[in-house]
């Protein structure tokens, strides 16, 4: 009895954590989506990564040590929703997309000769 109890008790937590967790994603999905499309600002977009991908619960605004990493996630991101949005929607579904590298290859430097 004491079992039955114990697995209740640890569904109903995992059942509010779950519920906690997918108001969270589809919040995020609203904020990012909103962020990226054509009304919003350029300033949306990186004002919403800030708060979800940098910042602490109750930091400060973003400062400026911060800000080129953010902006450059921000062009990343914008850049790669346009070209998934011109991509085959056959090509998604089945998962036979790439995304472009976040930074670029960088080539070993080259041996003079003397």
């Amino acid at each position: 009895m004491c079992d039955i109890l114990v697995c209740l008790q640890v569904n109903l937590l995992l059942t509010k954590w779950m519920k906690e967790l997918e108001k969270i994603f589809y919040g995020n999905i609203v904020k990012y989506d909103t962020a990226i499309s054509p009304e919003a600002s350029q300033d949306d977009l990186v004002n919403v990564i800030w708060r979800n991908v940098y910042a602490d619960e109750g930091s400060e605004p973003m400062d400026a040590a911060a800000t080129p990493a953010v902006q450059a996630l921000a062009r990343y991101t914008r850049r790669e929703a346009t070209c998934l949005s011109l991509t085959d929607k056959e090509a998604v579904f089945s998962g036979n997309f790439k995304f472009t590298a976040v930074l670029p290859t960088v080539l070993s430097p080259v041996k003079r000769r003397r």
